[in-house]
């Protein structure tokens, strides 16, 4: 085996994006234990989390809004889910609680 044969990737641009994926479940799972957390911490890959965005409706000193979105996969755009032609500007993010275990 030749030095440039030793080098070569052992996994694929997939693996990739699937480590990347476990990484941000893992994340969410240590935050949901520990609360709200900046944004920029936030999985980019259309997961739907809670975001916080302290000047949507803003309405005086209890303004902002909490509410489920998503990152929309270019730069820096958000929305959230209930309002998808307006962007948000979220600066805090959590994971959606875990579904109720069925009876």
């Amino acid at each position: 085996m030749t030095p440039k044969e030793t080098h070569r990737p052992i996994y694929s641009p997939h693996d990739e994006e699937v480590i990347k994926r476990k990484a941000d479940e893992l994340a969410r799972k240590l935050v949901s234990s520990v609360g709200w957390q900046p944004i920029e911490t936030a999985p980019k890959y259309g997961e739907r989390i809670i975001i916080y965005d302290p000047h949507y409706w803003d309405d005086g000193p209890d303004g902002g809004h909490v509410g489920e979105g998503r990152h929309l996969g270019l730069g820096d755009r958000w929305h959230f889910w209930q309002f998808p032609e307006g962007d948000a500007n979220p600066t805090m993010w959590m994971p959606l609680p875990d579904k109720p275990a069925r009876d």
